[in-house]
């Protein structure tokens, strides 16, 4: 099966992964941890992606899962697979820790943006309409 994204998405979506990654760098360096970049970047990318699909009439969907490509953990899973057909299993643990942790942070990321985002934004829209009640008095 293979989705049909429009062509006007690619820029939009090439530009949310290109400038997500800043703040992952950013946070990655500040924190000397990389889960931290992890939760930076994954939240930059979901909030630039609910932005974008609002103003371009674009599924977030479609923005979304090309930006969050980067911080999948595709090398932990590879080594989890590997050590269990190794039958190591200090390995198997330290790497399906290192999948799951990171895996968290991908998703509760996302989950936090996302539940706290729409709140955040009907607040400022309310507090634009007061100022524009008190100015029209």
């Amino acid at each position: 099966m293979a989705v049909q994204a429009p062509n006007r998405s690619l820029l939009i979506t090439g530009t949310i992964g290109a400038v997500s990654y800043i703040p992952n760098i950013i946070a990655a360096t500040l924190a000397d941890d990389l889960y931290y970049g992890i939760v930076f970047g994954v939240a930059s990318v979901t909030t630039l992606c609910f932005f974008a699909a609002r103003m371009y009439h674009i599924p977030a969907f479609i923005l979304l899962v090309p930006g969050l490509v980067p911080y999948f953990p595709g090398q932990k899973m590879y080594q989890m697979i590997m050590s269990l057909f190794q039958q190591d299993v200090d390995q198997f643990i330290e790497n399906t820790s290192g999948f799951v942790e990171t895996s968290l942070c991908i998703y509760g990321s996302m989950l936090i943006v996302n539940l706290a985002l729409p709140f955040i934004v009907s607040f400022f829209k309310k507090i634009k309409q007061k100022q524009a009640k008190n100015i029209a008095d």
